[in-house]
């Protein structure tokens, strides 16, 4: 079984997958309403509007590690075979592991940042983490349709 690292960060992809991802992001963050999302609006237009390129260039960073966060969803996925559904389907039925999964990645590099202003990022991140959950298990289904294209494209059938 080809890991999905392998498949998403072939050098063929990887810039593809990254430039889908970012819009995939901004969608996700454009379709974001209520009083609930207003502070996470308001940081995320704070960081695009302070530093233009930035999603993306954090999308490439920690994509290998968001690729090692869903290898077990994934690994899970491909071994039920041809009755488990589509992939969308089965990041839904894991929806609370697997977004925990990705936030995980992201609680680490948080912890981890020491370049300036690290203090922060590491407060409104802390600020943000309570309803984080909710907005990554929204976007699931449209990261796993987001993704379904490379794996075909590299063979694997699930």
């Amino acid at each position: 079984m080809e890991q999905l690292r392998d498949v998403l960060l072939d050098d063929g992809r990887r810039s593809r997958v990254v430039a889908d991802t970012v819009l995939l992001v901004n969608a996700e963050m454009a379709s974001k309403r209520g009083l609930r999302s207003i502070p996470l609006k308001a940081a995320y237009k704070l960081v695009t509007n302070f530093k233009p390129g930035f999603v993306r260039a954090i999308v490439n960073h920690m994509l290998p590690e968001f690729c090692d966060a869903l290898q077990p969803f994934y690994a899970e996925w491909l071994a039920k075979g041809d009755a488990k559904g589509s992939l969308e389907d089965s990041l839904k039925r894991q929806e609370g592991p697997a977004s925990e999964a990705l936030l995980g990645v992201a609680d680490r590099r948080v912890e981890g940042a020491q370049v300036v202003g690290a203090s922060a990022i590491k407060k409104a991140y802390r600020g943000l983490r309570g309803t984080a959950r909710r907005h990554v298990g929204s976007a699931l289904p449209g990261l796993a349709r987001t993704v379904v294209p490379y794996l075909r494209e590299a063979g694997v059938s699930g």
